[in-house]
């Protein structure tokens, strides 16, 4: 099995809030993103979207380099992660 390191920007917040709403019990999923900071509402309107959509199958696909960039709304996704800063 080969493993491919998650390295860039984009995939590690992916990966964040994919992990952070996945926890049972999180507040991501009780509390709308729009009453978050400043700073985090953003990244957790992201995660809606994706959640949304169910778009994390293709947006780690995509991320991981399984699958080339053809979806809009991933394409969508992407600028949006990468123009949160960190």
């Amino acid at each position: 099995m080969e493993l491919i390191p998650i390295v860039s920007k984009e995939a590690y917040l992916a990966a964040a809030i994919h992990d952070l709403i996945h926890i049972p019990y999180s507040p991501a999923h009780s509390i709308p993103h729009a009453l978050y900071p400043s700073s985090l509402g953003p990244l957790l309107y992201v995660a809606y979207r994706i959640e949304r959509h169910g778009l994390w199958g293709k947006l780690f696909r995509y991320l991981v380099g399984v699958e080339p960039l053809i979806d809009e709304e991933i394409a969508s996704i992407i600028n949006e992660l990468r123009s949160i800063g960190v």
